[in-house]
């Protein structure tokens, strides 16, 4: 699968997201992701509000070309996005959210042992990517970029006590 990130301007997806969700073989949301809020324990809250991700079988160039007719028809498309391009994510970013989302809109939280070890969740296998962990938000920091900010994920450490 191909994954995509229009940045837009806040308030203005749901008409993206609409459209897309008629299409075959596509899907467009605003992403989730589960935070950790003691002691209710995990709630889910949008990951970053004016992003929306775009998951195809089409490659960039296909996309393009199906749905540039699409965003001209639309009056002040221009205008709704915040940057003027759809970006195309590479072959290791796609693999990342795929795992990550799998077929769902949520990130959801893994759990690891002590060395940062994930016995569970969507970051099993993804160590390679934790750069650093914040113990009282149960939070791990990726090696990626999205919106010129690292991803940030839940993470819950086995043993580690609630504050």
């Amino acid at each position: 699968m191909y994954w995509y990130i229009i940045h837009m301007h806040t308030g203005r997806q749901r008409l993206l997201i609409k459209f897309f969700s008629l299409q075959a073989n596509i899907k467009a949301f605003v992403p989730k992701v589960e935070i950790w809020q003691y002691p209710s324990g995990y709630t889910v809250q949008e990951l970053l509000s004016d992003l929306v991700f775009i998951k195809s079988n089409q490659n960039k160039e296909m996309i393009e070309r199906h749905y540039k007719a699409f965003f001209k028809s639309i009056q002040g498309f221009d205008q709704m996005l915040a940057f003027d391009h759809i970006y195309a994510l590479n072959a290791p970013g796609q693999a990342l959210m795929d795992q990550l989302f799998g077929n769902d809109e949520v990130i959801r939280h893994s759990v690891s042992d002590q060395q940062l070890h994930v016995i569970e969740g969507p970051l099993q296998g993804l160590e390679k990517w934790i750069i650093r962990f914040n113990e009282n938000k149960k939070q791990a920091v990726l090696d990626f970029m999205i919106d010129s900010d690292h991803l940030t994920v839940p993470l819950e450490i086995m043993g580690v006590l609630d504050s």
